[in-house]
């Protein structure tokens, strides 16, 4: 069994030594999976010849213990009996010990194919994945060779997203700023109308001594209308000012934070709209002057330096509805008369 196993080496490493020099002289010639075939079975050889030399070495070691056990059974049996007897005793252990080298080479070689079994199907498994893999690489050049040209699509200003939302921004604060104004003319038009008509009244007394004494309407309107005038006067150059620098800047400020390239953004003054917001705005307040002091002037003078009666209340309308007017206090009643007997107060509440 030990000159098989040395044969065994000696043959395996003669293999190894050819396969060597098979592999390193093809190397430039042969295919990749040639390449890899001959070094995995180089690889395999080389595993083999380690197992070979491992159950030599083995065997050599039990031999050599075989041996030391018989030379001293010898030495024993020079001694004495019972030393023979004892080394006689070893030297039949040792046929027993190498029968249990044996069997580990047996089983060692029964292991050694298994594996190499397993080396088998290694090799054929990485082969399969090898070959879905290059299937799967050529599949990838076929749809990049079929893939569509592109179509490119060249845009102008007009047309980048970014502009055309920056543009639908503008155009709706465009018409915000198309709306309010109408509701600020509105409401200035009913303060306006509201101040001028109690000053009016407050100083109707002055205005029938006055008409007594001579004066025309137009000369006493023009106090009041004087006076709005310069009020909007002075309220328009302030709000021209304030609102041509500060709102302009506030609503690009906002802006920025949604486009990110909106800078040194350049605000120019609109004259024309400044004039023609401060000419609606004398013209809003001096008509609701006019109209508050047309009644009063239409007055008669003696009539004027009378204090103005109050107006006669009347029943309403949510009088009329008994369940609901009946479970409402004083104070709540004079407030429903008060509000239908001032329904230009009303009108300026709802309004503001």
């Amino acid at each position: 069994k030990y000159k098989e196993l040395e044969s065994q080496v000696s043959d395996s490493a003669a293999e190894i030594e050819r396969m060597q020099k098979e592999l390193d002289d093809g190397k430039g010639s042969m295919s990749s999976d040639e390449y890899l075939q001959k070094s995995y079975n180089l690889i395999a050889a080389k595993a083999t010849l380690q197992f070979y030399k491992t159950q030599l070495a083995n065997t050599r070691n039990t031999i050599d213990n075989a041996k030391q056990q018989v030379a001293a059974a010898q030495t024993a049996v020079n001694n004495g009996g019972t030393a023979l007897q004892d080394a006689q005793k070893k030297v039949n252990e040792a046929p027993a010990a190498l029968e249990e080298a044996e069997k580990q080479i047996q089983d060692a070689q029964i292991e050694l194919d298994r594996k190499n079994e397993e080396y088998e199907q290694a090799k054929q498994d990485l082969a399969d994945e090898l070959e879905a893999a290059q299937q799967k690489l050529e599949d990838s050049e076929d749809k990049i060779l079929n893939v569509e040209k592109p179509t490119w699509y060249v845009l102008d200003r007009e047309t980048i997203p970014s502009y055309t939302a920056y543009k639908s921004d503008t155009d709706g604060m465009g018409s915000i700023g198309s709306v309010f104004p109408v509701i600020f003319f509105l409401v200035a038009a009913l303060v306006s109308l509201t101040t001028m008509t109690r000053m009016v009244e407050e100083q109707r007394t002055q205005i029938g001594t006055l008409k007594a004494l001579g004066y025309t309407k137009g000369a006493i309107a023009a106090k009041y209308v004087l006076y709005a005038l310069l009020a909007t006067a002075i309220g328009s150059v302030l709000g021209v000012l304030l609102g041509e620098s500060t709102i302009p800047l506030l609503t690009v400020n906002t802006y920025k934070l949604v486009y990110i390239g909106l800078h040194n953004t350049v605000v120019k003054p609109d004259v024309f709209d400044a004039l023609l917001a401060s000419l609606l705005a004398i013209i809003c307040t001096t008509g609701a002057t006019l109209a508050a002091c047309y009644r009063v002037l239409s007055s008669s003078p003696a009539l004027l330096m009378r204090p103005e009666a109050p107006k006669a209340g009347k029943r309403i309308l949510l009088e009329k509805v008994g369940f609901i007017w009946k479970h409402l206090n004083f104070a709540q009643k004079a407030a429903c008369r008060n509000l239908f007997r001032y329904k230009k107060r009303l009108f300026m509440t709802i309004a503001g």
